[in-house]
C-alpha cells in the first residue's frame, strides 16, 4: 500500500497545485488509488464546504447566506422560525434579532419603602386575622425590609383592605 511517505516532493507539489489537500491525498492512497490518479483528479466540488447548501423549510441557503446570518446574530432556530412564518431569504438573514429588555436577568423590582411597606404588611396582617385555618404568610423580603427600617411586626397595625 502506498502512503504519503512514498510520494516525491514533485508529486506532492502537483497534488497541491491541483487543489488536493493532504488529508484527501492520504485517504485516496490508503484506499489503493494509483499515485497519478490520486494527485491529478480534482476533488468533487459538491463536497466542498463553500458550495454546500442547506435547506431550511424549503429555502436553500448557501454557506455565504449562513455566514451573513451569523454575522447578524441569527441562530438556526431563528432562521427556522422566520422561514416557517413565510419570510423571504434576504429578509430572514439580514434582519437583526430584536434584543430583549431582560437580556441580563429579570427586570428589577420596584423598591417598596416607607408608608407603602407599612400598608402592604398591614393588609397582610388584616387578612391573616380573617383567615383562621391557613393564615397568610408575610413574604420574607418584606419582613427583612421592615427590619431594616428598625420596626417589628408588632409595630404595624392591621389595615382593612
Amino acid at each position: 500500500m502506498t502512503g504519503l511517505r512514498d510520494l516525491t516532493e514533485r508529486q506532492k507539489q502537483i497534488a497541491e497545485e491541483n487543489g488536493i489537500k493532504t488529508k484527501t491525498l492520504s485517504s485516496r492512497l490508503s484506499k489503493g488509488w494509483p499515485i497519478e490518479e490520486a494527485i491529478s483528479m480534482q476533488p468533487h466540488e459538491r463536497y466542498s464546504r463553500v458550495n454546500r447548501k442547506r435547506t431550511i423549510y424549503g429555502v436553500e441557503l448557501s454557506e455565504d447566506d449562513i455566514k451573513t446570518a451569523r454575522r447578524n446574530g441569527i441562530a438556526n432556530k431563528t432562521l427556522q422560525g422566520r422561514f416557517k412564518q413565510g419570510w423571504t431569504k434576504e429578509r430572514a438573514i439580514n434582519t437583526p434579532v430584536r434584543k430583549s429588555s431582560h437580556v441580563y436577568g429579570p427586570a428589577p423590582k420596584p423598591e417598596i419603602e416607607g408608608e407603602e411597606l407599612l400598608q402592604i404588611i398591614g393588609r397582610i396582617k388584616y387578612m391573616r386575622m380573617q383567615e383562621k385555618d391557613f393564615p397568610m404568610p408575610i413574604p420574607k423580603p418584606l419582613l427583612n425590609k421592615l427590619k431594616q427600617t428598625g420596626r417589628t411586626l408588632e409595630d404595624v397595625r392591621a389595615v382593612k383592605c
